[in-house]
């Protein structure tokens, strides 16, 4: 079975205590109108921090510093990591692969995203740092 490794950054402010969701737009394949992270596969000549820089700034446009890695999830055959992110500098700008952009606090968050993504922000206490 091939494997694939997938990046995901959790894009937080820290002064307003949110993080940016993404609606996936009805473009793609999988997923279609549901909120999560920006980010995506990494390439074979690319570090993870690396990748994660490069799928956050095709996503949103948004130039980020990568932190601490915040879990590591496995869905059918990808691992994906995902890291704390802060923004450096840009605004968000969306791709084709997002119709929606919200900075949230943890209500909006939790009514928002479903599934696996919301058993690991609860699992490993994302939802925690934010506000209402």
């Amino acid at each position: 079975m091939k494997v694939e490794l997938v990046v995901k950054g959790i894009i937080y402010d820290k002064q307003q205590k949110k993080v940016l969701l993404l609606k996936r737009s009805d473009r793609e394949d999988i997923g279609i109108g549901t909120w999560e992270n920006a980010g995506g596969a990494v390439e074979p000549s690319e570090s993870l921090e690396e990748a994660l820089r490069r799928e956050i700034r095709e996503e949103v446009g948004l130039s980020v510093s990568v932190g601490d890695l915040a879990y590591v999830s496995y869905v059918g055959s990808m691992i994906i990591l995902v890291y704390y992110c802060t923004i450096k500098s840009g605004n968000v700008t969306l791709s084709e692969e997002h119709c929606e952009a919200r900075w949230v606090g943890k209500q909006q968050c939790v009514e928002l995203l479903e599934g696996g993504i919301a058993a690991d922000f609860s699992k490993y206490g994302v939802y925690d740092m934010l506000e209402d």
